[in-house]
């Protein structure tokens, strides 16, 4: 879990994806800074174990909305592969976003 606090907590602080213009997508105004795990999923591909940890973050949305006024915002999902040698779980660089 510590991979994927850091990897999302970095990709909320890079200005080019996420700031508060208006036509931006996450906005940092829209966000609680409340998160949850979604989903876990590992799976084993080509001899190596592979995992994906889905994190859903909160937002605000104001009246008049039919959704509740702090709900799911924006969903990241970290890749992770697991090092036998090292015994460990390692960022293999992919991180995808999503609304949700």
């Amino acid at each position: 879990m510590e991979i994927v606090v850091r990897e999302t907590t970095a990709y909320l602080a890079d200005e080019s994806v996420c700031n508060d213009e208006e036509d931006m997508f996450p906005r940092r105004s829209e966000m609680t800074g409340e998160w949850y795990v979604g989903e876990i999923e590992l799976f084993r591909k080509e001899e190596r174990i592979w995992g994906s940890v889905f994190t859903r973050f909160l937002g605000h949305y104001p009246e008049p909305c039919a959704r509740l006024p702090v709900d799911d915002y924006l969903g990241l999902e970290v890749w992770l592969t697991y090092d036998p040698q090292q015994q460990a779980f390692l960022f293999d660089g992919g991180l995808d976003s999503s609304s949700i």
